[in-house]
């Protein structure tokens, strides 16, 4: 009576075990099939794939046919679909049980798969970027003055003292194929310069911002990166145009190199408008910090929200940043689902700032805020 229970739970057990195999392989098929990466799957898996129902679908219903072929051959095989060999008994020996190589074969897919999946998600859930983010991020440099969007050194400087550690800065194209720092050439912060008289990189340099502030180019940016190790930079970059975004970013690499400063670009952390973008600048140079910023993209519908957290899932993009009237607590959970930090612009007011981060917000874009005024603040 012993052996027979043994028997009969030695042929349950390597039933189970084929079952778990049959489905990592539909598993496997599926991902292959619709290009679907481990940490992905393991959100939906987090989730019970409210947001990928195509795929649950996909999955149950090639496991219920294989089900069906399976109960079948079940039903026309006597001994039905047993792995175990046998089961001897012997008065001097007691009884020893042997197992044919398939039930190995089963035990080893089902050990390997499942914890590679596990291993794979759990790995691919952390953090990707090298920035590991911080609560304020100043504002084109934050404010000098009475004046924003200046992007000019005593900008930095000023706020650097005040404790800033990340900086936004804009960036574009002069007439002679150089990047500087400068929101765009509609500005009237220096005297001759407009979108009709594009000056070269000499010009805009050449001229105080506001008439008393020193410009910088991308150049003396990653001099200062250099002169300060601490500090990272958030790029905005204003193309979306495939061939305008390689260009620019081009330029920017080339002029890292020029001044022997290519280790800072691994400081800077890449905002990208739509995904062609990512796929653009990847083409240029693996930097290693994004943020996906969707001013330009986002309809404000929850459904293309999900999209855009499902495709950052996919591409490694850790951030994403809105403007703060979307970070409301619909599109929070999205994004707290999949475990993606979200930021938003532009705040200047410390005590708004503290309840979008209660709310679940993980920092903030300002000109204004100081460091020091949220210290109590996670960090």
């Amino acid at each position: 009576m012993k052996n027979e229970i043994i028997k009969k739970s030695a042929i349950v057990c390597s039933r189970v075990l084929f079952l778990v195999t049959i489905c990592e392989i539909i598993i496997l098929w599926l991902n292959r099939k619709l290009s679907e990466p481990w940490n992905l799957l393991w959100y939906d898996l987090q989730s019970g794939f409210s947001d990928n129902k195509e795929y649950l679908n996909k999955f149950l219903f090639a496991f219920i046919i294989f089900l069906i072929c399976y109960f079948f051959y079940l039903a026309n095989n006597k001994d039905g679909f047993s792995f175990v060999w046998h089961i001897r008994i012997g008065k001097r020996r007691g009884f020893v049980w042997k197992s044919h190589w398939v039930i190995l074969g089963c035990i080893s897919a089902a050990f390997l798969g499942v914890t590679s999946m596990i291993y794979q998600g759990m790995i691919s859930c952390g953090r990707s970027n090298l920035w590991e983010g911080s609560i304020l991020v100043g504002h084109s440099f934050g404010r000098v003055d009475e004046y924003t969007y200046t992007g000019c050194l005593e900008a930095f400087l000023v706020n650097y003292e005040k404790g800033y550690r990340t900086f936004e800065v804009d960036l574009t194209v002069t007439g002679d194929k150089k990047v500087v720092l400068r929101h765009d050439w509609e500005q009237a912060i220096q005297e001759g310069i407009s979108s009709d008289n594009i000056p070269t990189q000499d010009q805009f340099l050449s001229i105080p911002i506001c008439g008393m502030y020193t410009p910088l180019s991308f150049q003396d940016l990653c001099l200062l990166m250099k002169e300060y190790p601490d500090i990272w930079i958030v790029t905005d970059s204003k193309y979306t145009d495939t061939e305008d975004v390689k260009e620019q970013f081009a330029i920017m690499v080339q002029t890292a190199k020029e001044c022997d400063a290519e280790d800072v670009l691994d400081r800077l952390i890449i905002q990208i408008y739509n995904p062609e973008m990512h796929d653009a600048v990847k083409e240029v140079y693996p930097f290693k910090s994004f943020i996906f910023t969707l001013y330009q993209y986002w309809d404000g519908s929850i459904e293309q929200f999900t999209e855009i957290c499902r495709w950052s899932v996919k591409h490694n993009v850790d951030v994403i940043t809105m403007h703060f009237d979307y970070a409301i607590e619909e599109n929070l959970e999205v994004a707290k689902r999949y475990d993606r930090d979200i930021y938003v612009h532009t705040v200047d007011d410390a005590e708004v700032a503290k309840e979008f981060l209660d709310k679940g917000v993980r920092g903030i874009y300002t000109d204004d805020i100081s460091p020091e005024e949220l210290k109590e603040e996670r960090k």
